[in-house]
């Protein structure tokens, strides 16, 4: 059943840990939009070389179906190739869009705010809409995947000062604990009629032998609806205050204030 969360907390984090934020909309196919002109004509809508995304390159990516065969539990898996476009900000490609014939999304891995990444999308669902407007938004998505390294010497159970202990499950057995490197929580959680939230929460053991915690946030709403470029930033905003609504519960007033939250 739908929850009531809290307002959001819209007070800005000096040093969030955020390695990657998505914001994705899955629309009816434009097969015209893999053309090489939809390309060009995308890239000069957003600016070309003086724009905020001066490096266009080809996209191509990969769909896996999986289907019952004809005798279960055997299964078909089916590969597609999908091919589109990419357009980057900056050398160190800190932002980057994607257009492919079935979505349309922007990522970063310096989230400035909200705000900044709004206009952004905006900036690309005109850009697109201008060459092949999509008939049909499928499926809407914000995803935020913050990412807490551990400071040295710091055990699962002194970070319970920084994540809820209903968040930490087995990391907090006297036993157990101290011997989890890495573990997952999979939650899914009906916000609204409209919005369902995805929780992916839990320990990693990162590529540099560090250990860190996992809050990775995807908040969406699958509801076939007209492609409108007002209803889906409209959408895209109430998204956002559900992710930093569910974040807020997950962690503690002493992480926000290590993440350096503004008065």
């Amino acid at each position: 059943m739908p929850i009531s969360l809290p307002a959001p907390d819209r007070r800005r984090l000096a040093t969030p840990a955020l390695p990657l934020v998505v914001c994705q909309v899955r629309i009816d196919n434009q097969d015209r939009l893999a053309e090489s002109g939809a390309g060009r004509k995308i890239y000069e809508a957003l600016g070309g070389r003086s724009g905020s995304y001066p490096k266009l390159t080809q996209l191509q990516a990969s769909r896996v179906t999986v289907t019952p065969g004809a005798a279960l539990p055997a299964e078909q898996v089916q590969h597609a190739s999908e091919r589109g476009w990419r357009f980057t900000s900056d050398p160190e490609n800190k932002w980057t869009l994607s257009v492919l014939p079935d979505s349309l999304a922007i990522e970063t891995s310096e989230f400035p705010g909200w705000d900044d990444m709004r206009v952004r999308f905006r900036s690309l669902l005109e850009a697109v809409a201008k060459v092949e407007c999509p008939a049909v938004e499928q499926r809407l998505g914000l995803r935020f995947v913050n990412l807490f390294t551990f400071g040295a010497g710091e055990t699962m159970e002194a970070w319970s000062k920084y994540i809820h202990p209903e968040a930490l499950g087995l990391a907090l057995h006297p036993t157990l604990g101290p011997g989890v490197i890495a573990a997952q929580q999979h939650s899914v959680m009906q916000i609204s009629d409209e919005i369902t939230c995805t929780v992916r929460i839990g320990p990693v053991r990162q590529d540099s032998g560090e250990l860190g915690f996992l809050v990775d946030l995807d908040s969406y709403r699958e509801a076939a609806a007209p492609f409108d470029i007002e209803s889906i930033i409209s959408a895209a905003d109430v998204l956002n205050d559900t992710s930093v609504s569910v974040f807020h519960q997950l962690v503690t007033a002493d992480l926000l204030e290590k993440l350096g939250q503004s008065e």
